[in-house]
């Protein structure tokens, strides 16, 4: 693939893993978005092994069901570009949600993840370790947002991200939203 330059340069050729490189698919998104356009979105967020262990993981268990690939990915695309240092998630979503989180966040960054369930708690803490996360990078804490968040020092690197479940109540939104705009992200 020949790939053009400015006038004068003869002209480049591509090769594997240097950049300019193409990046979009020959293959064009389905019209209308929907089912077929999130799975076209899907096949472009590489999962690592850890990752596809933690769904299939969680995908047993009740609850919310695990974020798809692009959501995790636009997890980590949003903490990179924040520079996110501590993260908040409200619900652990089995892990999976948190390797997304602490693949974009700094290196130094710590994640808080709060859930009332303590089976994706559970589940949450085997991805972490089979992910080789260290101890002191996450964080796990049971209990629900109303328990928990009024009695947590908010610091101005917190960012947060949610998963709201069937049967949230407007109090717990609400809560999560004062707590985040109180610092200020």
């Amino acid at each position: 693939m020949l790939l053009d330059t400015p006038a004068g340069r003869p002209p480049r050729r591509w090769r594997p893993g240097h950049y300019p490189r193409p990046v979009m698919s020959a293959e064009q998104p389905p019209p209308g978005g929907g089912p077929e356009g999130a799975a076209y979105a899907d096949r472009f967020a590489v999962e690592t092994p850890e990752m596809v262990a933690a769904r299939d993981r969680v995908a047993r268990l009740p609850g919310s069901r695990p974020v798809a690939p692009a959501v995790g990915a636009t997890l980590a695309v949003l903490a990179a570009g924040a520079g996110a240092r501590s993260v908040v998630s409200i619900g652990s979503g089995g892990g999976l949600a948190g390797l997304w989180l602490l693949r974009g966040m700094r290196t130094d960054g710590v994640l808080t993840a709060l859930d009332g369930d303590p089976e994706q708690l559970r589940a949450a803490r085997a991805a972490f370790a089979d992910a080789g996360v260290a101890p002191s990078r996450a964080r796990l804490i049971f209990g629900t947002p109303g328990e928990v968040l009024p009695a947590s020092p908010p610091a101005a690197t917190t960012w947060s991200s949610a998963t709201v479940r069937r049967g949230t109540t407007p109090t717990t939104c609400r809560l999560c939203s004062t707590w985040c705009g109180s610092v200020g992200r």
